[in-house]
């Protein structure tokens, strides 16, 4: 599997023009939602390169969040929590340019977006990582990571930091 270096986007260091995706949403999201989010401390969007190079491969934007325990629809994620929202970094977009799918660079970001959750949970409290899915098909690829689907109407997935700490060691 090929390596990537990954760098929190920098808007007077990065350009993000040239990003091809599938979706022409996600590349528009990039280049115009992403650096007013990043602007006004919303998000914040990490990317991932190919080792000594500025070719950018994928990204991903993150946010925290929370989410509302009654769209969780799976009950036994929620034992010992308290009847509180629960507090969430929400991973708002992964995407990889097209050119680049398949080679590893999703995993990577996700890895990046993992370790940025477990330093949040030693900071300031996280209780996992919320996604919204926008195709059915990515289901099995966030599942293969732990992500359970906890709300099929709203197409949301949650990966408890329980979960992810029992899968890494």
């Amino acid at each position: 599997m090929p390596s990537f270096r990954c760098e929190k986007y920098d808007p007077s260091r990065h350009e993000l023009a040239g990003f091809r995706c599938e979706d022409a949403r996600y590349e528009k999201f990039l280049t115009g939602k992403a650096p007013t989010l990043h602007a006004a401390g919303f998000a914040r969007t990490y990317l991932a390169f190919e080792p000594d190079s500025e070719v950018l491969c994928g990204y991903s934007t993150i946010t925290m969040s929370s989410l509302s325990k009654q769209l969780v629809m799976v009950p036994d994620l929620l034992r010992s929590v308290p009847s509180f929202d629960l507090p969430v970094l929400h991973l708002e977009r992964l995407a990889t340019d097209v050119e680049r799918r398949r080679t590893g660079v999703a995993t990577f970001l996700l890895k990046e977006v993992f370790e940025l959750a477990l330093s949040c949970e030693r900071h300031v409290g996280c209780f996992g990582v919320s996604l919204h899915y926008a195709k059915d098909d990515l289901v099995g690829f966030y599942a293969r990571f732990g992500f359970t689907v906890v709300n099929k109407r709203e197409k949301i997935m949650l990966l408890t930091l329980k979960t992810l700490r029992e899968a890494t060691g």
